[in-house]
């Protein structure tokens, strides 16, 4: 793909036969995510499996890729919208119909993340732009990756039965960082300086939410 200016990208045409393909593979994709998902949450699986699956950071990194390798801003959009419409319908509808459990109150955020999902995902497109504006929209994902480590390596103390995951999670955070530089950002000056955007705007959620 040609870069120009600050927040200018080349959006590629796709026809409607060349859309059916790919868009029913990103739902089942997401349908049998949802489905993996509700089976590792139970007891007889390690715990990281459900400490990393039930919090957003897995879920934005997907969401970046599907969003940044898209053809357009607004093919990622529906891309991003119906992976994560298909994920947590199956979701829940496997923990309501399988296992007979709701929970009311995580569905209404689920859902309020999936409306969000697409007006995202079009700003995230952008990211692979290069410029200012492109640079903190990569920091975004990458500060919630890193927030996220630094949550799980806390939760875990040494005292803790499962004390050894929090390398772990710091090792699958670290990887799902450097891919989202490598395969997005593809320049180390643009991650050098998202790095440092990233560092201060986790300050601040540091002492706003700690």
């Amino acid at each position: 793909m040609k870069y120009s200016y600050v927040f200018k990208r080349e959006k590629n045409e796709i026809s409607f036969n060349n859309l059916l393909i790919p868009e029913l593979g990103i739902i089942v994709f997401g349908v049998l995510l949802g489905i993996l998902s509700k089976l590792l949450d139970g007891p007889n699986f390690n715990p990281i499996f459900n400490d990393i699956g039930s919090n957003l950071g897995i879920w934005v990194f997907i969401a970046s890729f599907l969003a940044v390798y898209s053809p357009s801003p607004k093919l990622a959009a529906l891309k991003v919208f119906s992976f994560f419409s298909a994920f947590i319908l199956a979701y829940y509808m496997y923990s309501f119909l399988i296992l007979h459990i709701f929970f009311k109150r995580i569905i209404i955020i689920w859902g309020f993340a999936t409306i969000l999902s697409p007006m995202c995902a079009y700003i995230m497109w952008y990211a692979k732009c290069t410029g200012i504006l492109p640079t903190f929209i990569l920091a975004v994902p990458t500060t919630i990756l890193f927030f996220e480590c630094i949550q799980y390596m806390n939760a875990y103390k040494p005292f803790h039965t499962y004390f050894y995951l929090r390398y772990w999670f710091w090792g699958i955070y670290s990887v799902m960082i450097c891919l989202l530089h490598v395969k997005i950002s593809c320049n180390i000056k643009k991650s050098i300086f998202c790095f440092f955007i990233s560092i201060l705007m986790l300050s601040v959620l540091l002492i706003v939410l700690l």
